[in-house]
């Protein structure tokens, strides 16, 4: 069930289905917010009462429209989503230097732990044959108490 949430942008109290439809609302230059409100306002409302069924992303295209390829909302006409920081090619090659040197950590991580696999398996055979070695002398030991008896 979708419901109105309340969100400060810009310094204005905002009743809308959620922070991205606030902030649409907010920059919006052409129409009337009031009257957009008032639209997802009325659809939260139906949607509450059950009269309507309709999901929070619904409601925000029945008010706002679909959206168009190569477009950002809340931004203005000429605002691309490559313009936008987040997506500009130095940002994209700074995660990818970021993923590279996780990537080199990432295998430093997987070859000391390999390392350390392996050292206990090797403490792990040290320790099962001084057990066998203790477990065959305990053996004898209690051989030769039984041939005294």
């Amino acid at each position: 069930m979708s419901r109105v949430g309340q969100f400060v942008i810009n310094n204005q109290v905002l009743s809308c289905i959620n922070k991205e439809a606030c902030w649409t609302i907010s920059n919006i230059t052409a129409g009337n917010k009031g009257e957009i409100q008032m639209e997802f306002k009325r659809l939260t409302t139906e949607v509450a009462e059950g009269s309507l069924q309709m999901s929070s992303d619904e409601m925000f295209v029945e008010v706002f429209g679909l959206e168009h390829h190569g477009r950002v909302r809340g931004y203005g006409d000429d605002v691309r989503p490559t313009e936008l920081s987040g997506s500009s090619p130095s940002t994209i090659h700074d995660l990818l230097v970021q993923l590279k040197e996780f990537e080199e950590r990432r295998k430093e991580n997987d070859a000391n732990l390999l390392r350390q696999l392996k050292e206990s398996e090797e403490r792990s055979k040290e320790n099962d044959a001084n057990l066998q070695r203790k477990l065959k002398e305990s053996e004898e030991h209690c051989k030769e108490s039984d041939a005294n008896i």
